[in-house]
């Protein structure tokens, strides 16, 4: 290395020494990498769709596909952590492997009590505000042509019109808490 560097002081030489030091660390580290890669279903065997997997402990992750298929560059002794609501959370560790098969089994505790909102998911009690719903029961009890019958006459604070007298086909409007809005529309 010194017959290289021949006239370069040695301050230059040991700052050249260690950057040349860095790149070959920087590499092994890019070479432990791996792809991983599988497929995520439920119990019956039925792919997911859309099951969050993490590396744990880090804030790199994927989704799972249509198929419910994943593929994720990770180190080979790292531990994938896959979750889904309604189903319990798994941790596996990748040891080297690069297709890993999951099936998540379903968590029934966390069903009856998870109420699916705008921006998440939360406990039915941690809501704050105003949660209104329809049962199927009350949905099949009488013929409907869409999912604003449906709705109509079933939910505290909506409000469903149609648009023009009640002629087959119209459109219609569902008001969620009256006409508010100040610069938009309530529908």
């Amino acid at each position: 290395m010194k017959k290289l560097l021949g006239n370069v002081s040695g301050f230059a030489q040991k700052v050249l020494g260690i950057s040349v030091l860095l790149i070959f660390l920087a590499s092994g580290s890019a070479v432990a990498q791996q792809t991983v890669n599988g497929k995520v279903t439920d119990e019956k065997g039925e792919s997911l769709i859309g099951v969050t997997i993490m590396i744990q402990g880090t804030a790199v992750g994927t989704m799972a596909d249509l198929d419910g298929t994943f593929s994720l560059e990770t180190a080979p002794d790292a531990v994938l952590e896959f979750s889904y609501v309604g189903y319990k959370t798994q941790f596996i560790p990748v040891n080297g492997r690069s297709h890993i098969d999951v099936a998540l089994a379903i968590d029934a505790e966390i069903l009856d009590e998870v109420v699916v909102i705008g921006y998440g998911s939360v406990k039915k009690s941690d809501v704050t505000g105003s949660v209104s719903s329809v049962k199927a029961e009350d949905i099949e009890a009488f013929p409907l042509l869409n999912a604003g019958q449906a709705l109509q006459g079933r939910a505290a604070g909506v409000v469903v019109q149609t648009q023009n007298g009640g002629e087959p086909g119209a459109d219609i409007s569902i008001r969620v808490r009256g006409g508010s809005s100040l610069n938009a529309s309530s529908d």
